[in-house]
């Protein structure tokens, strides 16, 4: 995991703006070396999201709408999935119940992954 500023991971505005960011960057290293970058089926519900445009425009905490941060690539697709997951994400879907409902084919994988809660 690489955290160049980690002062600016605690910065109590930022984390009211991102409040899982440490767990989003853990998402990574974990996908990197557990998961791996090229698990086809993160890959293949990536696609599916793109195709579908379900990401294209969603609610942000702190705007009205945008462009999902998630639609990057497969790497922030899982990331940003595993914060709604797991915690709270700053993109709809915001949490677990939401996740599941919006983009059920990728909870399915996260739940094999990061178990049930």
């Amino acid at each position: 995991m690489h955290i160049p500023q980690a002062q600016s991971y605690v910065n109590l505005k930022k984390s009211n703006v991102q409040p899982w960011v440490i767990l989003h960057e853990m998402a990574h290293a974990w996908h990197d070396q557990v998961v791996t970058f090229k698990d086809p089926e993160i890959i293949a519900a990536y696609r599916a999201a793109v195709e579908s445009k379900k990401y294209d425009e969603v609610l942000h905490m702190k705007r009205k709408s945008t462009r999902h941060y998630a639609l990057t690539d497969h790497k922030e697709y899982f990331a940003e999935g595993t914060e709604a997951y797991v915690g709270t994400n700053d993109f709809y879907p915001f949490v677990r119940p939401e996740l599941k409902e919006h983009d059920p084919q990728f909870h399915a994988i996260l739940e094999k992954i990061w178990g049930r809660p």
